[in-house]
């Protein structure tokens, strides 16, 4: 069940072998309409992280090793 002010109404995780996959998916996805909720990052726990919505309001989060 979506939170009421976030209209997401799916969220879809995926990942990928490598940390170039991730930034090749994400700048694809960018040039095609979606908007960055949080750029490629290391994260904290151990992955490359980014999370963005696509032109429907759908969330993509995408995870990868950091190195």
């Amino acid at each position: 069940m979506p939170i009421p002010v976030d209209p997401a109404t799916v969220s879809v995780s995926l990942e990928f072998e490598t940390r170039e996959e991730l930034e090749a998916v994400h700048e694809r996805a960018l040039k095609l309409g979606g908007k960055a909720e949080m750029g490629p990052t290391d994260s904290f726990w151990g992955t490359r992280f980014a999370s963005l919505r696509d032109p429907f309001g759908h969330r993509w989060i995408l995870n990868a090793p950091a190195s």
